[in-house]
């Protein structure tokens, strides 16, 4: 993404061989989109946890970035699934965060990916859990808000329930219309073969 400064940036998870943690960091993306320089860290870690990170970063309407990624709440209680948090960066340039307060999602969904993020409109796409497998598969779930942080998921899976589909992305193709990329396996345990497929969200 492109920050409110005007740099082109990634957000991603990396080993801290010091701490043997994973940590979130940014780094600035070369013209050619081929070098990452200039590494910093969000100062975001898992802690320990095992589901954690997947980090998509959105552009605010106000020039500064927040950060979406899995979080892998306390044990025990009725469900043990996972959370999407976020952090809010304190200016445009997209390399100091504040963690926003609460969940952004709980139930279980994973691989956030927001869409559109206009002022009092708001769309993102995501994934299922594993931890259904097999008796439920990895589903792709549709998430509206009013200023992406409270979210509002419908719960109809829309994607064929015979195979599993994670990891979406999208790029606008039209007025409340995206082209999504997601990846697609089995509806089993264990070590799984992944394909790459293509749809069309449409959104009313």
């Amino acid at each position: 993404m492109t920050s409110g400064d005007g740099v082109r940036r990634g957000y991603y998870v990396e080993l801290n061989p010091s701490t043997n943690e994973k940590e979130i960091f940014t780094a600035e993306i070369s013209d050619d989109w081929l070098t990452l320089s200039n590494p910093v860290s969000t100062g975001f870690t898992d802690g320990g946890s095992m589901a954690w990170g997947v980090p998509d970063a959105v552009l605010l309407p106000n020039g500064n970035v927040r950060l979406y990624w899995v979080e892998d709440p306390p044990a025990g209680g009725r469900e043990h699934r996972e959370w999407i948090v976020s952090a809010t960066s304190t200016d445009s340039s997209g390399t100091s965060f504040k963690k926003d307060p609460g969940q952004r999602t709980t139930g279980g969904y994973v691989d956030f990916e927001v869409l559109q993020a206009k002022a009092g409109d708001w769309i993102a796409v995501m994934s299922s859990t594993p931890e259904t497998l097999p008796s439920q598969p990895q589903g792709l779930f549709v998430g509206t808000s009013k200023d992406g942080l409270g979210w509002d998921v419908n719960p109809e899976n829309l994607a064929p329930k015979s195979m599993s589909y994670l990891d979406p992305t999208g790029v606008a193709i039209g007025p409340n219309q995206w082209q999504l990329v997601l990846a697609r396996s089995s509806n089993s345990l264990g070590d799984r073969d992944y394909t790459l497929v293509e749809t069309t969200l449409t959104m009313s």
